[in-house]
């Protein structure tokens, strides 16, 4: 890729997040925000949960099965690994469901998120706590 390519590549993405931010009418993170939260949740020692992602520019949930650790982690998005090399600011919200059901096991068994909840407060990040869990929000539409 010369330089040409890649400068119209980010055009094209910064257009790309621009139309994504217009349909949203209040922002709560940025990518340092994301960062100092992903860092808090691993001082606290979570790793292994399960949670659903959903980034702004698409209405596909995907799961994963642990968070982000600091290996993973870059200034502004993540290292390529275990999550795809996305900025941070593309992520609209994470939630982390307090029961999850095992297909293979064909059993449900329950997250505990009392640790993740002080890493969401020590970080000062902008969450919702209820009956069904955690959604840490980064965009409200």
């Amino acid at each position: 890729m010369n330089q040409s390519q890649y400068d119209d590549m980010i055009a094209a993405d910064r257009e790309r997040y621009r139309k994504c931010m217009a349909q949203c009418t209040a922002s709560h993170m940025s990518n340092t925000k994301w960062r100092r939260v992903f860092m808090a949740i691993a001082d606290e020692g979570v790793e292994q949960i399960h949670s659903h992602w959903k980034h702004i520019d698409s209405d596909h949930i995907s799961i994963h099965y642990r968070m982000p650790q600091p290996h993973d982690l870059n200034e502004k998005r993540f290292n390529d690994g275990a999550f795809q090399p996305y900025e941070y600011k593309w992520i609209e919200w994470i939630q982390i469901p307090h029961s999850v059901f095992d297909n293979y096991h064909k059993l449900t068994y329950r997250q505990e998120l009392a640790s993740l909840e002080t890493a969401l407060v020590k970080s000062r990040a902008n969450y919702i706590s209820n009956g069904d869990g955690i959604t840490i929000v980064a965009y409200n539409r």
